[in-house]
């Protein structure tokens, strides 16, 4: 009887052994085909995960069943992907870049003043990030001085002065579209919609005004991101 047992519980170590598999794979952008480096590659519900290297491979070992994969990296937006043996080699994990809200203003006149009033510099508006935690430990998101409540202040305290004396006229919504740079500094400004040239040199002198942002970082790599700003004045 004990030797049926030994060999049984041997058997079953090696049937669990022989359960195991690898994955290989690659994460590429979805625009450009190219690999991405440095994703962060977790299997859900582990600590196992995983890394890309500079062409976008990754190899994941010892996984025992079907799991979920979660793919993170500041500059796209997350992704869940599936894996089991029967799709464990040449995996690709397609990226699309994230493009982050950062805030809206409403241009009213009459509630400008208002805002103005009690909008605090130092209070703290956070942006949506990923709830997969586990990815602050290499990841962090950008930072605008004194926090993002600073910079609607940047932007009424220099529009009011032209909204005030009707030099910026009602535009409904409009877009702000920009990316920060690797440097901290705004880059590719662009809006949705065309808007009067008057009001793209306001625009474009408040972007001057503003302090070096700190830039998102990947696994201690400094990044570029996409933001979009709205404004609203109707």
């Amino acid at each position: 009887m004990k030797y049926f047992l030994i060999i049984g519980i041997i058997l079953l170590n090696f049937s669990g052994l022989k359960a195991q598999f690898d994955i290989k794979g690659q994460v590429i952008d979805i625009n450009t085909n190219k690999g991405i480096e440095d994703v962060i590659i977790m299997v859900s519900g582990s600590t196992m995960g995983s890394k890309t290297d500079s062409n976008g491979y990754f190899i994941l070992n010892d996984l025992m069943k079907e799991s979920i994969l979660i793919v993170s990296h500041v500059c796209y937006e997350n992704s869940r992907f599936t894996v089991s043996k029967k799709n464990k080699e040449n995996i690709f994990i397609q990226l699309n870049k994230a493009n982050y809200v950062i805030g809206e203003i409403n241009l009213n006149p009459k509630m400008i003043k208002k805002v103005l009033k009690n909008l605090k510099c130092d209070s703290i508006r956070k942006i949506q990030e990923t709830p997969d935690s586990i990815f602050t430990i290499v990841e962090s998101l950008f930072k605008y001085p004194g926090g993002l409540n600073c910079l609607d202040h940047l932007f009424l305290t220099n529009l009011y002065p032209h909204i005030k004396s009707k030099t910026i006229k009602p535009f409904g919504e409009l877009d702000l579209n920009f990316s920060i740079s690797e440097n901290g500094i705004p880059i590719n400004i662009t809006a949705n919609k065309e808007i009067p040239s008057e009001f793209i040199d306001i625009l474009n002198s408040i972007f001057f005004k503003m302090p070096k942002w700190i830039p998102a970082t990947q696994n201690g790599k400094k990044m570029a991101v996409n933001l979009t700003y709205k404004l609203r004045y109707e």
